[in-house]
């Protein structure tokens, strides 16, 4: 679950890094305000989702799963034009199963167990019992 929320961080921090590219650099046809919008909210939301993952939170986990549900397209159609290779999809892949590998599920569902406490044991004192 750590190394997820520092994999989620660091993909944040590439997001404000493109953000703060895009700024000087804007593609063709796009202005640089509209770009650095849309790569910074969802840059903030990465790194924050990151770091509360690292720390044990257990919210981070569904903003987290969409991202990488919308990054993983993208890892795909980059992972042969650019050269990192598969580095990207690689990276996918590690959050996705360290957010749901079975030691992550069972830490996840620690916060909703509803199983009932044991009964008190009655109070005994000289050898009679007083219930």
């Amino acid at each position: 679950m750590r190394l997820a929320g520092l994999l989620v961080v660091g993909e944040g921090l590439a997001g404000a890094a493109l953000a703060i590219r895009s700024m000087t650099r804007p593609p063709n046809g796009s202005s640089a305000l509209e770009l650095v919008v849309a790569a910074t909210a969802p840059a903030l939301l990465a790194i924050a989702a990151g770091a509360a993952l690292y720390r044990g939170r257990w919210w981070p986990r569904t903003p987290v799963t969409i991202t990488q549900i919308l990054l993983a397209p993208l890892a795909v159609a980059n992972t042969f034009s650019t050269p990192l290779g598969l580095l990207p999809l690689i990276t996918v892949a590690l959050i996705l199963i360290g957010l749901y590998s079975p030691p992550s599920n069972r830490w996840m569902n620690h916060a909703y167990d509803l199983t009932p406490p044991p009964a008190p044991m009655p109070f005994r004192l000289g050898g009679n019992q007083i219930e």
